[in-house]
């Protein structure tokens, strides 16, 4: 049997609309070994919102703590709210 080296792992951000916000969450989900699955936007992108819902799949190393990341995303400077899921 093979064992995988990741998990998978959903979680609900909430963002402030502002240019390169969406760029800086997925950086700092990168630098600690992180890969997105999936991406959907919550928020109607047609209109304007001072604030935008993504739902995260991410593909998250065995080793890594869950409540650690939830912790260290929602420290970044314009991450308003982050739910795991």
């Amino acid at each position: 049997m093979v064992q995988r080296r990741s998990s998978k792992m959903d979680l609900l951000v909430t963002i402030r609309n502002t240019p390169g916000k969406i760029g800086e969450l997925c950086t700092a989900l990168s630098d600690q070994g992180i890969g997105i699955r999936n991406m959907v936007f919550l928020t109607d992108m047609q209109e304007y919102s001072d604030e935008i819902d993504i739902n995260f799949s991410l593909d998250v190393p065995r080793h890594a703590n869950h409540d650690k990341l939830v912790t260290t995303l929602s420290a970044l400077e314009g991450v308003l709210a982050v739910e795991h899921q």
